[in-house]
């Protein structure tokens, strides 16, 4: 059986948790299950581990795997993690971003991450979550299951 890490990160991979709202998600109690927040001071990128399928364009459909993982070579540094998530779209020539593609199995870019391994396992909606994270922070979040 394979392990699901839950990640939650801000729909805005700008937002950044507090201190405040820190001290506030550690107080968060899902049964015992502990969630452990990450914070940085450059953008990462959050996958899906093995859940990976695909990545699309979200105005045409076209699948953009090739071209993704140059794009994503492109745009990050080992230093400084992503600079401009920018980007013009080869199958349509539409502007976009690499936040804003169709990941096949939820992916994205973060700042702030909290994690917790098996929350349904044990019978923990991640969607409680996700409500209680936007209700610490005042900013949604988008949940992504990476398996491992």
């Amino acid at each position: 059986m394979s392990d699901i890490l839950y990640r939650f990160i801000p729909v805005d991979c700008e937002n950044i948790v507090q201190p405040d709202h820190q001290a506030a998600i550690g107080r968060l109690s899902f049964e015992g299950r502990e969630l452990e927040a990450t914070c940085l001071d450059r953008i990462e990128f959050a996958d899906a581990g093995s859940g990976f399928e695909d990545v699309c364009c979200p105005f045409c459909g076209e699948s953009l795997l090739g071209w993704w993982q140059e794009a994503m070579d492109a745009a990050y540094s080992a230093e400084a993690g992503f600079g401009s998530l920018k980007a013009a779209l080869p199958c349509c020539g539409k502007d976009g971003s690499l936040d804003s593609l169709d990941y096949r199995m939820p992916q994205g870019f973060y700042r702030s991450m909290i994690e917790a391994f098996n929350l349904e396992d044990e019978g923990h909606d991640p969607h409680e979550v996700l409500d209680a994270l936007e209700g610490v922070t005042g900013f949604p979040w988008r949940l992504i299951r990476a398996y491992y």
